[in-house]
Formats: C-alpha cells, structure tokens, sequence
C-alpha cells in the first residue's frame, strides 16, 4: 500500500532505543497502533534503530542560504508531496510553510507545548491565520486547546485534543516495590527539581529507609553539589529503563513548577503502578484526577509533608497506585485514542481536496459590550 500519512517530527527529536524524546514516543506509539499504520512514513532529520516504523531519515537537508528551519521544511516538501495527509508536529512555522508549498494537500499541526509559546503561535492572528489555513490542529491536552484558543471564536471546528496513550501490556510490573522515591525529567529549573531537592533533603532524617532516585541529563550542572545522601543521581536513561523505574518506586513525583503541556511521565508513572506526588500545573491535572496528591505549586515545605505523609502511609499509597494504573487505562488506553485519531485522519484523507486559496473562515473573539452598573 502506498503511504498516504506523511508526519514530519521536529528538526531535533529522536527515535531510538537507547534515547527517545516525548514526542518521538508519542508518534512511534500513535503509529504503531494506528489502522493506517501500512501506510503511514514518518520523516525525520536523525535515524532510527526501530524496525517496526516505515521511517525515512531525510540528509543532505541544509542550505547555507536558508534558515536551518526552513531548509528542512523545503527538502521534506519535496519527499512527502506525494502523500496524501501531512501531518507536522509542533512547528507552526513549518506548517505554515507546507501549506502555502503543498496547496492542495491535506496539512494539520499537532501541538505538544503551550502555543503561546511557540514562534507562528504566539498572537491572536498567528493562531486565527493556522487555524484558517490548516485542515487541523491537534493539541496534546485540553490545557493547551485552551490556550490555542484564547482570543479566537469558539465555533472553530477543526482544533482537536488527542491525549498521549499508554499500552499498560508493555509497561514493566515488578516483583516487589522499593522504598524509592523517583523523578524523570529534563533537570532544568521549571521541572521543579531544585524544590524536589531542597525537599527532600528536610525529610531524609524522617524518612532514612527512602530514597530519592534522579533520571534525566543533566546538561547544565544543575545536580552539581546539590545531591543529598540518600539521592541516586542515574543519568539519563532509555525509555524502557524509565519505565522499569516506575515499577520499582513506591513513589513518583512531577513537581513541574511552569504549566505542563501534557506530562507524559505522570501518565506513564501511574500506568506502572507507581503513587504519584504532583504539582497538577498545566495539563497535569487531566491525568491524575483525584487519583493523586496534588500539592499545586511545589514550595519545598509543602512537598516534603506531602513526601513524608505518603512514604508513611502505605495503605494511602497502595490505595493510589491501584487507583492511579485503573485511572490510565480508562482514562488514555492508547487504542481508544488512536481510533478517535484515525477518525479524524480518515475524514480528512476522503474528504475534498483544499483549496490554499479559499481558507475556511474564522473569527477572534468578541467580548460582549460592558453594561453600566
């Protein structure tokens, strides 16, 4: 079958074993469990070691006259022009670019960050002219369908939230769990590891049974002199190591200070059965609903409590755990949700062909004039 689906993933993201980014989990898991997976290609400026993708590494895409951005684009442009659906993951620039090159094929954009933030995304009319011209946007919560939507009229019919899934058949069980407390992340300051860190090192004397398990790179020191006894400082790890880590901890904490697009670490950490401990910032609570200790933003004293309080109730904690891997697959079974996806995909792919030069009509939004007190 020829390939129809062509998903462009950003210039930096991997696939690989040994390192995936977020969003190269996301389209590897969306693809391999989707009806349109024969005929599905996933482009990408770094290789794969993945056998069971269709995936094309595209080289020899630089121009030194072009923005690196914008050279990649050009040359995906001219590999994927035959397929039918394209399909770009968290670059409104590049979108923006395909549909103006590719006018008569279907494109959609697929947010995985907050697109205030996001160069293309950032005003009123950067998102009023996306949502114009794309056949449709996807967002990877209703937190940041929400932020897209911001100023624009909410009769827009084509914005779309389609969550991340898990496979708890793939996710590890271990044979028993650890006195572990576990963070996965970028060690970066807006993950809250710095407050993570201060708060534990005011429980280790109340807790010296616990440990404090750290995964991630740490490219900028931030770890440097500032690991307690009792903290593991693991590097960064593969996905599947990750994964066998959530298993093992009795105890998970996303203390994520900045608003979380998603948090698929929260997702997976409950899939495995671990208790969470979160900051619920962002699209962070979608997740956990209740099924987790929520202490909103991560002072240090308050995550201690929350730290000490769970790691000395274990009926509290068996009690989320069950909860919390119950709450996954209802909640983000990756085959509910890659269905309601390929919904969407298969209406546009049978649908008419667009027309760049009569973009659907959409308005910001009007405030309601101010009546007198």
């Amino acid at each position: 079958m020829a390939s129809r689906i062509a998903i462009l993933l950003p210039l930096r993201e991997r696939i690989t074993r040994s390192f995936s980014g977020a969003i190269g989990i996301s389209v590897r898991e969306f693809t391999l469990h989707s009806r349109n997976r024969a005929s599905t290609q996933i482009f990408g400026a770094n290789a794969t070691d993945f056998p069971d993708i269709l995936y094309h590494q595209i080289e020899d895409w630089k121009l030194w006259y072009r923005r690196n951005r914008t050279a990649y684009a050009q040359k995906f442009v001219q590999l994927a022009r035959e397929h039918s659906l394209l399909e770009i993951h968290n670059r409104p620039t590049i979108a923006a670019y395909v549909r103006k090159q590719l006018p008569h094929r279907r494109v959609t954009l697929f947010f995985h960050n907050d697109p205030l933030t996001m160069e293309g995304a950032v005003t009123t009319a950067d998102r009023l002219k996306l949502a114009a011209q794309l056949d449709a946007i996807y967002c990877v919560s209703q937190f940041v369908r929400e932020q897209f939507m911001q100023g624009l009229s909410s009769d827009i019919d084509n914005i779309h939230t389609v969550h991340c899934g898990a496979d708890l058949s793939c996710y590890p069980v271990a044979e028993k769990r650890e006195k572990i407390i576990f963070f996965a992340g970028r060690i970066v300051a807006e993950k809250g590891i710095l407050e993570l860190l201060e708060a534990f090192s005011r429980v280790r004397d109340l807790i010296p049974d616990w440990r404090l398990a750290i995964a991630g790179e740490d490219k900028g020191g931030m770890l440097w002199r500032r690991l307690s006894p009792g903290c593991l400082n693991l590097g960064r790890l593969s996905h599947s190591e990750t994964l066998q880590w959530f298993s093992r901890a009795e105890i998970s904490v996303v203390p994520t200070v900045s608003a979380e697009p998603f948090g698929r670490v929260a997702m997976e950490a409950m899939g495995c059965g671990s208790a969470l401990i979160t900051s619920g910032s962002g699209g962070l609570k979608e997740i956990v609903g209740d099924e987790a200790v929520v202490v909103g933003r991560p002072d240090p004293a308050v995550l201690a409590n929350a730290i000490v309080a769970l790691a000395n109730d274990p009926d509290r904690r068996r009690r989320l755990q069950v909860l919390g891997k119950s709450r996954i697959a209802r909640m983000f079974d990756i085959n509910r949700i890659v269905e309601k996806f390929d919904d969407v995909r298969d209406q546009l792919l049978t649908g008419d062909e667009p027309v760049l030069s009569q973009p659907r009509t959409v308005r910001p939004f009007s405030r309601p004039a101010a009546v007198g007190r």
